[in-house]
């Protein structure tokens, strides 16, 4: 699964985006366009925000988005 975010800054540039899973660092990515290849686990409900951090060190939260991994039936 891709994930992927889109950051901008009106005043600078973004120096990173930092991708999270159930608030442990997945990774940063610090050159649009910002994503990652994320591979679940196993199957669960998994929490994701992305924090874009610009030039000068602030940052923004995206709101959490929620995934259920679930196993298919009879493959």
């Amino acid at each position: 699964m891709t994930l992927s975010a889109v950051a901008e800054d009106a005043d600078g540039a973004i120096a990173s985006v930092t991708f999270y899973v159930n608030q442990k660092l997945l990774v940063a990515d610090s050159s649009a366009p910002y994503s990652t290849v994320w591979k679940a686990p196993k199957q669960g409900t998994y929490s994701i925000v992305a924090v874009a951090k610009d030039a000068g060190e602030l940052t923004t939260t995206s709101a959490p988005v929620a995934i259920t991994v679930q196993l298919r039936s009879g493959r």
